[in-house]
């Protein structure tokens, strides 16, 4: 479990299944995504499939809840190792949470327990070129573009962890 002033981020659970499927339902919420309808039966197999290992840098990849301090679930983490000093991550926070500091608070906790807990050295981000909400918060948390891909409209930011 990760804590900070105002979050906890830690695994999902079953009864997080209608939470997590109804923020990532909200046009406004999929329009940067891979998916566009996240029914609450697909949740529910994504939480099992998490539930049914532990995060390590062998694994295909995981997913962890975002939440207020009184539980309430606001978003996930995508992780998904590449190699032993390198991951990629991807976050997701339902709407009602934008716009208050919730996705720094939790994006530099994630990048403090990635390199603490795993020694990840680089995180890497990728997103759409016109998600200009997404861009701002990784460069306002130090992650730099490095790659570009215009026939899927996607960049890819880089965040370098000190050794």
């Amino acid at each position: 479990m990760i804590k900070t002033e105002r979050l906890i981020i830690n695994q999902l659970h079953q009864n997080d299944a209608k939470a997590f499927s109804s923020y990532r339902n909200k046009p406004e919420v999929y329009q940067y995504q891979t998916w566009s309808n996240y029914s609450i039966f697909r949740a529910k197999i994504r939480i099992n499939q998490c539930n049914n290992q532990v995060f390590h840098k062998d694994i295909f990849n995981y997913q962890l809840a975002i939440r207020l301090l009184d539980n309430t679930l606001i978003g996930d983490f995508y992780l998904e190792p590449i190699d032993e000093k390198s991951i990629v991550l991807g976050y997701t926070l339902d709407n009602v949470y934008w716009n208050q500091g919730y996705a720094s608070e939790a994006l530099q906790a994630m990048l403090h327990w990635l390199k603490e807990v795993h020694h990840y050295f680089r995180i890497e981000c990728h997103v759409y070129m016109d998600n200009v909400r997404s861009i701002g918060l990784l460069k306002k948390n130090g992650f730099h573009l490095y790659k570009e891909c215009n026939r899927e409209n996607i960049e890819s930011y880089e965040y370098l962890l000190e050794g």
